[in-house]
């Protein structure tokens, strides 16, 4: 938050304070605005990711059963997760506070124009972590029977196909992605933050809450449809626009816009439903 706040008031009152700062790191106005920009929105993301995983282990309780083997692997999955978050901070916050250039990784091609950049695979720490939570989670068959949390579980596998796997293929062929796919590309680089990270992150946060509230019953059962179906529509719909047609004409743009909007109607439907558990529990607490 701290480095979104320095790039709005640079946006909003010019360099002011931060004008000698930005001459020591050689960089303009817009250079600095750039360098904090992406640290700023990934590093909340990421963070919140974090947080995600660390309440669905109490939440979903992965400690709770006989299983050692199930609680092993839900404290490696916590722990890798805090290391990502932790390396996360420091890598990002040294490209935002002193011009830092993460390598590129596994380069390949004409002037190594192919290649994994370091900043994602210190992120993607972050995801390994969540996997290892949802595989934990997973090796209760009593978890296979709740739609609702299967689906918050979608997310996470969402998030980390679209960001990591299908991100980190276009960055290792950006022979093909900058030339005759320059059009995926864009695509996808259109796509991947609003569903990749920022839809999912949103669609997680809300069944999570509407898990946390104790919803249950008809309400329960038709936030988890909408979200699903919206979880699959987005997903498939930025796979398909990135891949297949990255026209904004097509059947796949329309199904990645469709698939936001079915998710967002299905958060909407988690405030709906929300409503009478948090009055009840409100009630609850009143002495």
């Amino acid at each position: 938050m701290l480095i979104g706040f320095i790039n709005l008031a640079i946006r909003a009152f010019g360099p002011s304070i931060f004008g000698g700062y930005m001459s020591w790191l050689g960089l303009d106005v817009k250079g600095f605005e750039g360098a904090t920009l992406d640290p700023h929105s990934h590093m909340i993301a990421l963070a919140i990711v974090g947080l995600m995983v660390a309440v669905v282990m109490v939440r979903f309780g992965v400690f709770d059963g006989a299983s050692k083997l199930r609680r092993n692997v839900a404290r490696a999955g916590g722990w890798i997760a805090i290391v990502g978050v932790v390396l996360t901070t420091l890598v990002l916050g040294a490209v935002a506070f002193v011009n830092f250039a993460p390598p590129t990784l596994f380069t390949s091609g004409p002037n190594d124009i192919n290649g994994m950049a370091g900043d994602d695979l210190i992120m993607t720490i972050v995801f390994v972590g969540a996997m290892v939570v949802v595989a934990a989670v997973l090796m209760s068959r009593a978890a296979w029977r709740d739609g609702l949390r299967l689906t918050i579980l979608g997310t996470w596998v969402a998030m980390v196909a679209i960001t990591v796997l299908m991100g980190f293929y276009i960055e290792l062929n950006q022979v093909q992605f900058a030339g005759s796919l320059s059009a995926n590309d864009a695509s996808f680089a259109a796509a991947h933050p609003m569903t990749g990270i920022f839809l999912m992150v949103v669609l997680s946060l809300a069944l999570l809450l509407v898990d946390f509230f104790g919803v249950t019953g008809r309400a329960r059962r038709i936030v988890t449809a909408i979200g699903a179906i919206g979880l699959i529509a987005a997903a498939a719909g930025t796979t398909f626009w990135t891949f297949i047609d990255p026209s904004t004409s097509g059947a796949p743009f329309a199904l990645y816009i469709g698939g936001i909007a079915i998710c967002y109607v299905a958060v909407l439907g988690a405030s709906i439903a929300m409503r009478p558990a948090k009055s009840l529990e409100a009630d609850h607490l009143t002495p």
